[in-house]
């Protein structure tokens, strides 16, 4: 690939202050890259930065730049550092047509209070009963595995995984369960995250398009009305029936008599981001896990003995989390190559300066956490599964920044301990009883969506994991990949 602004002089002067011209493709190749673009961006911002490096422009030079950051410090000084001079701006106007006005998309003193309301929920007090609802929903998911464990039918990972945390989330943030709402609305949820796609926002037909009455649309219209059932009538409900306790509902709720309480359209907004933030991610990274896994036995080995050892046929509770240790390596490592939020925007509200590079007002800027996690500068084989580079002693100096799977800055995300806790637990608990393998077939692949997806279905087959070693560690598992 060539670049015009490559062959452009290296520096622009303006009253006296000079700035380097960043660089990227021309006009015409980011024209021949659009379907690329909105096809797998994720693999398309990767061969950017190796091409360009760790700023790159695209787009016109008349029109509203576009700058693609991977460099950590450039990261902090987006999220961090320089915040206030961020905006979400209108590329999550696509993601509002679900989330509305919710905390990822709100901004201002709008989402200031969406944060103190909520916040009290993930209060660190919680996450024992949190943790003991996350264990009684997997044992109701595994000993309904045992008769597909028996039977040697393949199950679809990533929608076991997703019924599995919904439930998690509805009965730990609304005190409800996926057996009232599931048949409705599990399919809503799926239609809205197939038609939404965030990277679209990048072209300005899309508000037209999205007017248009075409079957798609019409699908996605009707499954954001099943949507909005379910959460004004959970509203309604809780209206009329207080409970005496700290769920987020509750919490958004709150007593409007006395100012404290949201409105009905942004409670509204507040649970459906939450809900659509919260499950998909963590169901995405169990289902990767296992993939990962799957196709590295050495790895899987470590997490089965240090389950064993570890826990027995006991349960894990909250107080075991500390020590399991290389599970949580494994979630770490699971994360960092399979981000659910894998592209962060923001735009710049005034001018700005990037190490030399000058960043005008309006201009949009894109970080990809799935693309700052495989930075040769920031990690030693990078696209390798590697857990225990996140050990103690290995992760000595790693800048902070080059690793955020779940944002960063003040508007990281709020479920973060939630989240890891919930994905830790669960895989535990299946590695307590099953092996699972991956069936073989066509690669998987990555579909960016509002979360990272597997482009197929992860169709993975159960084995029983005997509590006791049978011979060599890993004759049970298979060979490891050449």
């Amino acid at each position: 690939m060539t670049s015009a602004y490559r062959a452009a002089p290296d520096t622009v002067c303006s009253r006296m202050k000079i700035a380097r011209v960043a660089p990227g493709p021309s006009t015409l190749e980011f024209i021949r890259l659009l379907p690329s673009l909105l096809q797998d961006a994720p693999n398309l911002l990767l061969q950017l930065f190796g091409e360009y490096g760790d700023v790159v422009r695209v787009g016109h030079r008349r029109l509203r730049p576009v700058f693609l950051l991977n460099d950590p410090q450039h990261i902090k000084h987006i999220l961090q550092d320089n915040y206030m001079n961020y905006s979400k701006g209108s590329l999550y106007d696509e993601l509002r047509r679900m989330h509305g006005d919710g905390l990822v998309t709100a901004e201002g003193e709008e989402w200031h209070r969406q944060r103190r309301q909520t916040q009290p929920a993930f209060y660190s007090d919680h996450d024992p009963e949190f943790a003991r609802i996350i264990v009684e929903a997997t044992l109701n998911l595994l000993r309904a595995w045992d008769e597909t464990g028996e039977s040697g039918r393949a199950i679809d990972i990533r929608e076991q995984m997703r019924n599995l945390t919904l439930d998690i989330l509805l009965r730990t943030l609304f005190s409800t369960q996926l057996a009232v709402h599931g048949a409705s609305l599990c399919p809503a949820l799926e239609t809205a995250e197939q038609r939404i796609k965030p990277a679209s926002g990048l072209n300005p037909l899309r508000p037209l398009l999205n007017r248009l009455p075409t079957p798609a649309n019409l699908r996605l219209r009707k499954a954001l009305r099943t949507i909005d059932s379910f959460a004004y009538g959970l509203i309604e409900r809780r209206r009329r029936c207080p409970q005496q306790q700290t769920d987020v509902l509750s919490l958004l709720v709150g007593d409007r008599d006395n100012g404290s309480g949201l409105d009905d359209r942004h409670i509204r907004d507040a649970m459906i981001t939450l809900v659509d933030s919260g499950y998909d991610s963590t169901a995405n990274a169990i289902a990767w896990a296992w993939y990962l896994l799957s196709r590295n036995p050495v790895a899987a080995t470590k997490l089965y003995h240090e389950v064993r050892d570890l826990l027995g046929e006991r349960t894990p509770t909250f107080h075991d989390l500390p020590r399991m240790v290389y599970t949580r390596m494994v979630v770490q490592e699971t994360l960092r190559l399979y981000p659910s939020a894998w592209a962060i925007a923001r735009t710049a509200i005034a001018d700005d300066n990037i190490d030399g590079y000058h960043i005008p007002a309006k201009s949009v800027l894109v970080i990809s956490p799935y693309s700052a996690h495989r930075r040769p500068a920031s990690w030693e084989n990078p696209e390798g599964f590697d857990p225990e580079r996140f050990s103690p002693d290995r992760s000595q100096g790693r800048h902070p920044f080059s690793y955020f799977p779940f944002g960063g800055g003040p508007r990281l995300c709020l479920g973060k301990r939630f989240a890891s806790m919930e994905a830790e637990l669960v895989l535990a608990m299946i590695a307590q009883r099953w092996r699972l393998d991956v069936v073989p077939g066509p690669p998987i692949g990555t579909e960016p969506r509002i979360s990272l997806r597997p482009r197929r279905k992860i169709m993975m087959t159960l084995h029983a994991q005997p509590l006791r070693d049978s011979g060599h560690p890993l004759q049970a598992l298979g060979h490891a990949e050449n």
